[in-house]
């Protein structure tokens, strides 16, 4: 995986976009177009509080040293959702990595769990960039212990509709220019879901035409503040609180670059629409 850190002002899959730039919201060393994601204008999520998040490194030791790339969500002890461009940006060469439990970044905490990837599921209908279908799977080599700290998040009903907030967390750029700042503590923060035409309506206002599809949902930000995803945050989750249950509704995709322009939406795959595609995969 990689973090992306620059976009231009074009449309890209899984990258930012800018006034001038369409980006993912993974991290890269540097790249024009859409940016990766990352949180911006969040807080530091209550350690504990999301034991579905995860955090997936790459690398190619001793060359390239293993770093967080993109974030995911455990959807049982074996399998992860990611976004599929955290997967298809990434070079042929080197290895996949993914810790649960984990809150410090940086940090070999006692409550992490680790594991290599066994196999990557990218949907077959991605044709990257910020494209439709920007959804994939990964099973671990070693399942997951649960414990109050790594649990599974639930999937919605196919089709399932979701409005009101949402809550999205990851450990992406916190800056609002285009240098990288990562945070060193998981970032939440609590966003609206907005209409698909209210979204391709600001993204049109900037940016022309977008490549906004009926699969993708999209957050606004919380009046007053510029919150968005940022590099660093891609493939990680949007959630509900629904019933007691965290249930998962969308998976961090692209956005503006820099991050936390004034208006612009977030753009995140709408899980309920791969739900079925997800069962059948993991069965």
């Amino acid at each position: 995986m990689k973090f992306y850190a620059v976009v231009s002002l074009v449309i890209f899959a899984a990258h930012l976009v800018t006034p001038e730039h369409l980006g993912h919201s993974r991290v890269t060393r540097s790249k024009v177009g859409f940016i990766n994601s990352r949180i911006t204008d969040g807080q530091n999520a209550v350690e504990g509080a999301y034991p579905y998040q995860v955090s997936i490194w790459w690398g190619f030791p001793p060359e390239i040293n293993s770093s967080h790339i993109c974030g995911g969500a455990i959807i049982n002890r074996e399998w992860i959702v990611t976004a599929g461009h955290c997967l298809t940006d990434l070079p042929e060469y080197g290895s996949l990595t993914v810790y649960g439990g984990k809150y410090l970044i940086n940090v070999n905490e006692s409550t992490q769990q680790s594991s290599s990837v066994k196999e990557q599921i990218v949907h077959p209908l991605y044709q990257g960039g910020e494209n439709p279908h920007d959804i994939a799977l990964l099973r671990l080599t070693t399942p997951f212990n649960f414990t109050s700290v790594i649990s599974a998040i639930s999937l919605p009903a196919q089709n399932a509709t979701h409005t009101g907030n949402a809550v999205v967390t990851g450990w992406g750029s916190t800056s609002f220019n285009d240098t990288i700042v990562l945070p060193t503590v998981l970032q939440t923060a609590t966003v609206p879901i907005i209409t698909n035409s209210a979204c391709y309506s600001a993204l049109y206002s900037l940016i022309g035409v977008t490549p906004l599809d009926d699969t993708n949902i999209c957050t606004g930000s919380p009046s007053g503040l510029n919150v968005t995803f940022c590099a660093g945050d891609s493939g990680g989750p949007l959630a509900q609180l629904i019933s007691g249950v965290w249930q998962l509704v969308g998976i961090i995709s692209w956005g503006i670059f820099p991050c936390g322009v004034s208006g612009m939406p977030s753009v995140y795959v709408r899980v309920s629409n791969y739900t079925d595609w997800i069962t059948s995969e993991t069965a």
